[in-house]
């Protein structure tokens, strides 16, 4: 099944994609154009969705840092979603934990984003 990059159905917010089942190459690269269409505009936190993930290879993860590194770069804060036990541990051996907050439950990051939110405007 080809991996998806869509606004949230959950949350249609330009903040925020969901990557689908597969974390590849193609998946990768949506993942980073949706990262370059906020260069103009300051968004102070994106969110990306990755509640689905069932399997991830070396390319899509990749991918992945290299997009939450320009999101870094813009000073964006950078949420990513994630239940899977082997992916967050891919998370904690590449130190992804570094250049985003990872939680398991889109609930935990919209509290999260909140809260970043709300410390950013004061």
């Amino acid at each position: 099944m080809k991996a998806t990059l869509l606004p949230s159905r959950r949350s249609p917010a330009p903040d925020m994609v969901s990557v689908g089942r597969r974390l590849d190459a193609p998946a990768a690269r949506r993942i980073a154009r949706a990262v370059a269409r906020l260069q103009g505009e300051r968004v102070p936190v994106f969110t990306i969705d990755m509640a689905e993930i069932e399997s991830a290879d070396s390319a899509g993860f990749g991918g992945l840092v290299m997009a939450l590194r320009s999101l870094e770069q813009a000073r964006t804060h950078a949420i990513v979603v994630c239940s899977n036990p082997a992916i967050r541990k891919l998370f904690e051996l590449a130190s992804v934990k570094r250049l985003a907050n990872v939680v398991p439950r889109l609930e935990e990051a919209r509290a999260l984003q909140a809260q970043l939110a709300s410390g950013l405007a004061s």
